[in-house]
């Protein structure tokens, strides 16, 4: 059960069960003798009913302005109750683990995506 938060046309059923359509074919083509089991379903809420899934959407939503614009100051409000981010876009930094951000490691606008 995937609990996800409405956002207008985005989040149309058929919207959702297109895109697991493309997952389930391109795991197909990667593992033809796979043998996928798992059953999926979709629960859309409204923000009103599942305040849950506000919380979440506001610190993903807070990570992103980051990497897009290099805003923190949402980031900033919540980076202490986040105990990990991983960029994983950011090839350079594997080696070093440079790349997992902590409350004592945290993003910066120096993580903004150019």
């Amino acid at each position: 059960m995937l609990n996800i938060a409405d956002r207008a046309s985005a989040t149309r059923i058929q919207n959702l069960e297109n895109a697991l359509v493309k997952a389930h074919e391109r795991y197909a083509k990667k593992k033809p003798d796979g043998n996928y089991k798992a059953k999926i379903a979709f629960n859309v809420q409204p923000y009103n009913r599942e305040p849950l899934l506000a919380v979440v959407d506001y610190g993903l939503w807070s990570v992103q302005r980051i990497f897009e614009k290099g805003e923190t100051r949402f980031y900033d409000s919540i980076g202490q109750k986040v105990p990990l981010v991983i960029d994983l876009y950011d090839i350079e930094k594997f080696k070093d683990w440079a790349n997992y951000y902590t409350p004592k490691h945290p993003l910066t606008k120096e993580n903004v995506l150019h």
